[in-house]
């Protein structure tokens, strides 16, 4: 996916229903799908090589792959929940004043 994203950014955000990239998306690609994940390829291949440094790259490559994941958990969430929440928002506008948190109007 990494050389690919490289090499053909449009096709990555097709996937996902995006279907035309600007410039700066086409970079954002590349180097999001298509830079990081040469470079986590290219680590665990040292991991193989270096067991000095072994640990500290599978934890960071774990760590790095889990906060993608939970990323994609979290919009999962929220989209799912968004018009809960618009619901509720808009049931508690209109019953009072706006809702404050520590003196700031909350934005919904």
């Amino acid at each position: 996916m990494g050389i690919g994203a490289i090499a053909k950014p449009a096709l990555v955000p097709v996937q996902f229903g995006i279907l035309e990239l600007t410039p700066a998306g086409r970079n954002e690609v590349r180097a999001v799908y298509g830079g990081s994940g040469l470079f986590m390829a290219l680590a665990l291949l040292v991991a193989l090589r270096q067991p000095a440094l072994r640990d500290g790259i599978l934890s960071t490559v774990g760590v790095a792959l889990g906060g993608m994941a939970a990323g994609r958990l979290v919009a999962a969430v929220a989209r799912s929940t968004h018009t809960h929440a618009t619901a509720l928002a808009e049931g508690l506008r209109a019953r009072g004043p706006p809702i404050r948190l520590a003196g700031m109007p909350v934005p919904f």
